[in-house]
């Protein structure tokens, strides 16, 4: 995708550039996804309160055990890319975040 953008307004993508690119949007996603994470189940608890006197309330607690099954490990996953610091170094130079040396 990003060398059609790239060939479409002239410009010639070298393996570096494409790395960092890919970096900088693998940080980017990872930098909302604890966020997103967090406001998709407080919107799926709030959603089972709802349900629960329409739906059996088996499987509204089933799906929100699945939900925080899912969401936990997300968030976790999130806060471990951050500690270890963004490798792009577009994102250091912009916002000082820290690149692992190894």
């Amino acid at each position: 995708m990003i060398e059609g953008i790239a060939s479409r307004i002239g410009v010639e993508l070298d393996a570096e550039t494409k790395e960092k690119v890919a970096n900088e949007q693998l940080r980017m996603v990872w930098a909302h996804a604890a966020v997103g994470t967090l406001i998709a189940t407080a919107f799926a608890v709030v959603m089972a309160l709802h349900l629960r006197g329409s739906v059996e309330l088996g499987l509204v607690q089933l799906w929100i055990a699945m939900k925080l099954l899912v969401a936990v490990p997300r968030v976790v996953q999130g806060q471990i890319f951050r500690r270890r610091g963004f490798r792009s170094t577009m994102a250091a130079g912009i916002r000082g975040s820290a690149c692992p040396t190894a």
